[in-house]
């Protein structure tokens, strides 16, 4: 039995989707405190006490969010191997998963402290996560879980 390529689609999607994600939380880590430095306009000669403990405070919160968004991505990652034999469970995981993801990364898309780079990668993920949620449940999809169903079952 063939995998119908909106399934194929759904897993490309959602792979994608976590992958931005992943560079995002990767940035930050590596290049998010002088991407905010930059961004909030502090140069090197502007390291005041209050500049710092601003930049510390605003980095900080950039790090929380980049380590939630490594959390969802794992789990995305795992159930979107879980989708590609279709079953329904994972596909009801997927989607649920993807909202809550995306709900954390469209916090940072919408922050205007935020890079821009790592703003533009997670309103990417964001939206990718919101087609492959469409594309999990098209009706190939639920012929195709059907199918591998009936042949598990041995009807």
């Amino acid at each position: 039995m063939r995998r119908p390529s909106t399934l194929r689609a759904t897993v490309l999607v959602s792979a994608l989707g976590a992958f931005c994600a992943f560079v995002s939380a990767l940035i930050t880590f590596t290049d998010g405190r002088s991407l905010l430095s930059s961004s909030l306009g502090l140069g090197p000669a502007d390291g005041g006490a209050l500049a710092n403990s601003l930049l510390d405070a605003a980095y900080s919160t950039l790090e929380s969010r980049a380590i939630i968004s490594l959390v969802t991505v794992v789990v995305i990652v795992a159930l979107t191997i879980a989708v590609r034999g279709g079953r329904t469970a994972a596909r009801i995981g997927l989607t649920i998963m993807l909202p809550v993801a995306a709900a954390t990364w469209v916090i940072n898309a919408a922050d205007s402290g935020v890079p821009g780079l790592l703003r533009g990668l997670d309103g990417l993920a964001t939206v990718l996560a919101i087609i492959a949620v469409v594309l999990i449940w098209l009706p190939p999809n639920n012929r195709y879980a059907r199918e591998r169903k009936a042949l598990r079952e041995g009807r």
